[in-house]
């Protein structure tokens, strides 16, 4: 399947960045693995507590771990961009529609 985003309004390919980790800090900590991960060289501090390591520099044992907690975002590459997308729904109506979403979305029992 292929990956992409839009910035610009062009459509930009993304390619899987295999040599990183995008690691959770909050879902890592809640699973007891919190100093585990602090004592790795982080390269990059993102938002939402998402920190990026180089893959070579996360043991094995943490690895399975951090995925079994669900500690894991994926990280993309498009050109020299690396990109980690966060969880989140974009909603687009027509004019006339507004209400019904904004009804829908409160009707969900999700947090919006």
């Amino acid at each position: 399947m292929a990956r992409y985003y839009f910035a610009g309004g062009a459509r930009k390919a993304l390619k899987s960045a295999v040599s990183l980790l995008a690691i959770d800090t909050s879902r890592a900590g809640d699973a007891g693995l919190g100093d585990q991960v602090t004592a790795l060289h982080v390269t990059s501090r993102l938002t939402h507590g998402l920190v990026l390591v180089k893959r070579t520099d996360c043991p094995p044992s943490l690895l399975t771990s951090l995925k079994a907690a669900g500690a894991l975002r994926s990280v993309f590459r498009a050109g020299k961009v690396v990109v980690v997308p966060l969880p989140e729904v974009r909603v687009e109506w027509d004019g006339g529609e507004r209400a019904a979403v904004h009804r829908a979305v409160r009707d969900s029992g999700v947090p919006a």
